[in-house]
């Protein structure tokens, strides 16, 4: 454990001091057999010297290392404290009086676990000194709770009955935002990393691991309407109706699911609007049907959505003359979208589209909102 660790653990036997004997004592270090602790960095040799070169010179250790009893408790494991461990072994061999001083603490009285232990670990690693934890322990560290399931029961106590659907992008961006904090809240506090930074390694080493095709989710009109109306971030509010014809806040929400009704998309509708609200905002939101999203992963969605936007906006052209504004904007339908929307186009604030380079790569000017 680092030293705030300890401080904190010794504030809990004020007035009670005499108990802290039979948590936290003295062995020869050669009792220590065996090596729990995980950490890509940790135990470098240079370490190891440093603590020895101190150790040999008299400086006493500033914590105890966690140490897990043998059954017959004559030997330890180390489960935190290897390098202060390993530095004592090797003090020994130069000074036969040298001692580790340990602490059963958590095994004891707190009945840690695997998943407390790992916890326990990267919190003593999260040094805010010349050794903190780098991006690759934080990392690892990240992958292992992924992969032992750590995360999932620990976002499913904190969340309970809010634990979202991992299956569907809006779910997984929850799933990793409430991870990045929790990360950043409980293992690495002192690290200059932010949450955003463990949410966005979740997220990764998740998509990494995803098997298959990219996944795909679709949205009826009314789910479609409620997203939007919840995340668009324009005022418009149209819940619980499923009806495109409502427009809020002087804004229309049309939705397109198949790319063959863009070209045929009805003019009618936008005439209207032109007349009844000239200054107002048109949003054509891509929400494909699961017959679109067949086959595509995220850089063929892209393109897709990037050449339908061309297409309608090419037919928006008859009507520029109108004062009303155009706004084209994607469903988070793939695993990739991260939850969120994407506005394609938004004629107020200007973001660019080429029209002659609609669907390439190079030319994709958008945001997520």
């Amino acid at each position: 454990m680092k030293k705030e660790q300890w401080l904190e653990l010794k504030d809990k036997f004020v007035g009670r001091e005499k108990e802290m004997e039979k948590y936290f004592f003295y062995i020869d270090p050669d009792q220590v057999v065996e090596f729990d602790q995980m950490r890509v960095k940790g135990n470098l040799t240079k370490n190891i010297n440093t603590y020895e070169t101190q150790f040999l010179a008299g400086n006493p250790q500033y914590a105890p290392i966690s140490v897990v009893p043998s059954i017959n408790g004559e030997t330890y494991k180390c489960m935190d404290g290897t390098t202060r461990a390993k530095a004592k072994q090797r003090a020994k061999k130069l000074d036969s009086t040298q001692k580790l001083w340990v602490s059963t603490y958590h095994h004891d009285v707190e009945n840690y676990n695997d998943d407390l232990w790992d916890d326990f670990q990267d919190q003593a690693n999260d040094h805010d000194g010349a050794q903190p934890a780098t991006e690759e322990d934080m990392k690892s560290r990240i992958v292992d709770r992924i992969d032992s399931g750590r995360l999932e029961r620990v976002l499913k106590e904190i969340l309970g009955s809010n634990y979202p659907d991992t299956q569907t992008p809006e779910g997984l961006a929850i799933f990793a935002k409430e991870g990045g904090k929790w990360a950043k809240e409980t293992l690495f506090m002192n690290s200059s990393r932010t949450a955003l930074w463990f949410e966005n390694k979740i997220f990764d080493v998740i998509n990494k691991k995803s098997q298959g095709p990219t996944r795909m989710v679709t949205y009826t009109t009314e789910e479609c309407l409620n997203f939007y109306s919840n995340n668009g971030k324009t005022g418009y509010s149209n819940v619980g109706t499923g009806n495109v014809q409502v427009v809020s806040a002087n804004e229309k929400a049309s939705e397109v699911v198949q790319s063959g009704r863009i070209p045929i998309f009805n003019v009618g509708a936008l005439c209207t609007f032109a007349i009844n609200h000239p200054d107002g905002l048109f949003t054509l939101v891509l929400n494909y049907s699961s017959t679109e999203l067949k086959g595509l992963n995220k850089e063929k969605l892209d393109a897709k959505r990037r050449n339908d936007a061309a297409i309608f906006l090419r037919r928006y052209g008859l009507f520029k003359k109108c004062d009303f504004k155009v706004r084209i904007v994607a469903m988070p339908q793939c695993s990739a979208d991260k939850g969120k929307i994407e506005v394609i186009y938004d004629e107020r604030v200007e973001i660019a589209f080429d029209l002659s380079t609609a669907g390439k790569k190079k030319q994709q000017m958008s945001m997520t909102i």
